[in-house]
């Protein structure tokens, strides 16, 4: 491996030309400051020599790897994108609706009432209780738990898809 050895002022900006126009010398040499006779020459002179070979290796190292970790984010966030597009064309696995178990513990968890205004089914009213998504299924929302909370018909009605207001949190 050949010792790092600092670069001329030229040379320098010679590395940074030939990387940001992609490879060519002779206008890498020009825009270093080369005249216009000898830029090409000097172009494939500096390409012959170790130091500038060197510090291109090392430069072309770190964009690749720049290069790979904007991919690797990019495709991480696209992977969430997909999850949540798929959940709602029902593609997610196991659809819109909670299990049953998810059902039924979070109106145990709720006291079998509305979250949202307490209202309880009872034999003299028409109160029905609805499973409703905190994060809106519609937005990404899952069917876990944590995302579940017991509302009335006429409270999860109101609240749509518009708004994730968490009734299990206290105020």
């Amino acid at each position: 491996m050949i010792a790092k050895v600092k670069l001329t002022a030229k040379q320098d900006a010679f590395v940074k030309a030939y990387l940001l126009n992609g490879g060519n010398a002779t206008k890498a040499a020009l825009k270093a400051g080369y005249s216009a006779n000898t830029s090409a020459e000097m172009g494939y002179e500096n390409l012959t020599k170790p130091a500038i070979k060197h510090h291109l290796l090392i430069a072309k190292e770190l964009i690749e790897e720049n290069i790979h970790k904007g991919i690797i984010e990019e495709l991480s966030s696209l992977r969430g994108e997909v999850k949540r597009l798929k959940t709602i064309v029902g593609e997610g696995g196991g659809g819109r609706m909670p299990t049953e178990s998810n059902r039924y513990g979070v109106l145990e968890r709720a006291g079998f009432k509305c979250q949202c205004c307490g209202d309880k089914p009872r034999k003299n009213n028409d109160v029905v209780l609805h499973i409703d998504h905190i994060l809106p299924f519609s937005k990404g929302g899952s069917n876990e738990m944590e995302n579940l909370q017991s509302l009335c018909a006429r409270c999860n009605l109101a609240k749509s898809n518009f708004y994730d207001f968490n009734h299990n949190e206290e105020w």
